[in-house]
């Protein structure tokens, strides 16, 4: 799964027409499911390359960008992946962080 997020955020990244095919399949939301239901997801790996799988899908797209911010999980997921939410930030893994910084950058 780790890699099929990986050629999904490679094929996505600044690539308007897969942009635009993702959001029509919904995505978005599919992807932040997966980001949640992940719970033996000890190293992060898993959940930072569905944040960068995310991150492409709306990066410089701004319909995309859009519908990701209207997501009722979206604020969720990002808390989530920058530590905010739990009781000890160091337990967040760096890489998740990174890629949740990541997508905060692009929707800004």
């Amino acid at each position: 799964r780790i890699l099929c997020l990986g050629v999904l955020a490679t094929m996505s990244g600044n690539n308007p027409p897969i942009q635009q095919q993702l959001l029509d399949m919904g995505a978005l939301k599919t992807l932040s499911d997966i980001f949640f239901a992940e719970t033996d997801d000890t190293n992060g790996k898993l959940r930072a390359r569905t944040m960068q799988a995310i991150g492409a899908a709306v990066r410089s797209h701004e319909l995309a960008e859009a519908v990701f911010t209207q997501l009722e999980q979206s604020p969720a997921l990002l808390v989530a992946g920058l530590g905010m939410g739990s009781e000890n930030y160091s337990s967040t893994p760096q890489v998740l962080r990174s890629r949740a910084l990541f997508l905060l950058q692009a929707l800004s």
